[in-house]
């Protein structure tokens, strides 16, 4: 009589089973009104009353979406969902899953388990509901059906609420949210390969070879006459409209090339003797089939870019509002700032060698516009990039990234600073006035000399000690710097108080007998 129980009954004896080990294990188990939701239960873990929180602290458990499936044991384990309802109950965040009983012809339960819709389970339904995306027979989704069985499950539990629980605490671990932000993941990445997500098909408007070889390259973008778009996942491809050019407008590509092909680049006066400019760069190249006789290589950098074809012909540019725009930390600017001397002088020798073992290695000269005004500004910039790099080494400030624009700005100051923390040569500081209080004066004064650097976010104080001597002819006084010696160079948080403690800690430190600040110049008014 069994064998001719109906699946309607057979499944009300599994949900019955599954609440009651649910009211066992302390769960709510609401039955969905109608089994259309891909789910027969949600199921939830109720308020903890005693875990020490106020009650505005206290966090709700996670939510479980449930279909139940129960089957005899002599089908062997198979268990078929409608396409429809395991879409549903497989596009939720929260954890889905299929609780399966295992029934024998006495209609006692042998076992339970559950399948857990992620990772591959739930990579098998994505794929599913894609391919039949582009099925032509005319069934839908209720009229597919999607396998599984209870080899997809993990180990069974215990028919008791205790094995339940215990169950479900494993599917979901100790963060609902933590669950929930994996699932939204997979949800959006299952089925794509790591390139080749989307694919773009275009006819492109050219209207000579050159064009072409500038686009290859990265250094222009080119117009598209029409474009198609294509998502591809789990192998299965569908036109899409993510892109599209509107009716009546314009759109254009850009290649921005790999850095797959590392090589370093070193450039040098062709006239006069100079250290290199040394950069780390990478070797773009255009294809052959679309070069045809102009087969072209290029050799970039952050800052500019060399190319040369088969003709022989070598180009340099610079790349527009690199200089101005890129940051870098001060060695590399130091060499840039070299570069653009070079190229002021007229004329320079370019060696390139790849980073590799056995890499080939070009060297050619390059001919550039002399200017002598670059070359002079650029000298300068690559004074100032030396001194700001001696500054911050010896306060132990270390990959500090700067813009063009803060090195020059910071400039003057640079100097000013350098002069008093470096063992150069300083003017010698004296102060004279006439005496109008007779009374007996010191023959020695200690002063600190105080300023501070700011560089771009960096701000460092620095410190001298002079030592001044007292000369007195009548009533006129002389002090005279008679030794000197830098102190101190620290970073520091930019604020005034900091400022000033620092030089009352130094003053107190040697004994001197007071502070002078170096001031900024500031800028008069428009």
């Amino acid at each position: 009589m069994t064998r001719d129980l109906s699946n309607d009954r057979l499944g009300a004896k599994g949900e019955a089973r599954f609440k009651e080990l649910c009211e066992d294990a302390g769960l709510i188990a609401n039955k969905a009104g109608r089994d259309m939701m891909g789910w027969d239960y949600l199921v939830e873990s109720p308020l903890q009353e005693d875990d020490g929180l106020p009650l505005d602290k206290r966090t709700q458990g996670p939510v479980f979406r449930v279909q139940i499936k129960t089957i005899w044991a002599r089908e062997g384990g198979r268990i078929s969902l409608s396409l429809s309802a395991c879409e549903l109950l497989a596009k939720t965040t929260d954890p889905a899953l299929i609780c399966t009983f295992v029934v024998n012809d006495d209609l006692e339960f042998l076992s339970a388990s559950v399948i857990h819709i992620i990772d591959d389970k739930l990579a098998r339904v994505l794929k599913r509901l894609r391919t039949a995306s582009v099925e032509i027979d005319g069934k839908g989704l209720n009229e597919r059906e999607i396998t599984f069985s209870t080899e997809d499950a993990s180990e069974a539990f215990k028919l008791t609420g205790v094995g339940l629980r215990r169950r479900l605490s494993e599917i979901c671990g100790s963060d609902p949210r933590e669950y929930r932000e994996k699932k939204q993941k997979q949800l959006s990445e299952l089925g794509y390969e790591e390139r080749g997500r989307h694919e773009l098909k275009t006819t492109l408007r050219v209207s000579n070879q050159e064009e072409i070889i500038d686009f290859f390259l990265g250094k222009k973008p080119i117009e598209l006459l029409d474009v198609h778009s294509i998502d591809n996942r789990f192998g299965v491809s569908i036109p899409t409209s993510d892109i599209t050019i509107p009716e009546g407008g314009r759109a254009t590509l850009q290649l921005f090339p790999q850095n797959h092909t590392a090589c370093r680049i070193r450039i040098r006066p062709a006239e006069t003797k100079g250290s290199p400019a040394v950069f780390k760069g990478f070797v773009d190249a255009v294809p052959p089939e679309i070069s045809l006789d102009q087969h072209t290589i290029a050799f970039r950098s952050e800052l500019f870019r060399i190319e040369i074809n088969e003709k022989g012909r070598i180009g340099f540019s610079t790349i527009a509002g690199a200089i101005d725009s890129t940051k870098m930390d001060l060695e590399s600017w130091s060499h840039a700032f070299r570069l653009l001397r070079y190229v002021g002088q007229g004329s320079i020798v370019v060696e390139v060698k790849g980073v590799s073992s056995g890499a080939p290695h070009h060297e050619f000269r390059i001919n550039t516009p002399n200017n002598q005004e670059l070359e002079d500004y650029a000298a300068y910039m690559e004074n100032i990039a030396a001194m700001a790099s001696w500054l911050t080494d010896a306060s132990g400030v270390h990959d500090l990234l700067l813009t063009k624009d803060a090195i020059e700005t910071a400039a003057d100051r640079i100097e000013m600073a350098y002069s008093q923390m470096s063992d150069a040569e300083c003017e010698k500081l004296s102060f004279a006035y006439t005496r109008s209080d007779m009374s007996p004066l010191p023959t020695q004064q200690t002063m600190i000399l105080a300023g501070r650097l700011d560089i771009g976010e960096t701000h460092l104080c620095f410190a001298r000690k002079l030592n001044f001597t007292l000369a007195v002819e009548g009533s006129q006084v002389v002090w005279c710097e008679t030794a000197s010696e830098a102190i101190r160079l620290q970073e520091f948080d930019g604020t005034d108080a900091k400022f000033s403690a620092i030089g009352s800690f130094i003053m107190s430190e040697v004994g001197a007998d007071g502070i002078m600040e170096i001031q900024p110049e500031k800028a008069a008014d428009a």
